[in-house]
């Protein structure tokens, strides 16, 4: 989705990081290949689905479980490069 996000501010004359900052979900190996390098979050999937699992197998094991009440936090971590500076 962030490749048309930087046609566009070619098009427009637009400078990245100057003028528009762009930051993306996923730390793609192709961020490393715009120009400028894309700043990205990277989310850990594994570990999301993982958690998300358990708690699918705990809502069919428990009749009264109630998910509004989880409050699970699971970290991502912020990658900066060049578009964002």
């Amino acid at each position: 989705m962030t490749t048309p996000v930087y046609l566009a501010c070619k098009d427009l004359k637009l400078s990245i990081p100057k003028d528009v900052k762009v930051i993306s979900f996923s730390n793609l190996e192709t961020a490393l290949i715009l120009n400028p390098a894309l700043t990205t979050v990277r989310q850990p999937a594994y570990e999301m689905g993982k958690t998300a699992a358990a708690m699918l197998f705990k809502a069919i094991e428990k009749k009264n479980f109630q998910l509004k009440d989880e409050n699970i936090v699971i970290s991502s971590r912020l990658i900066e490069k060049e578009s964002t500076m």
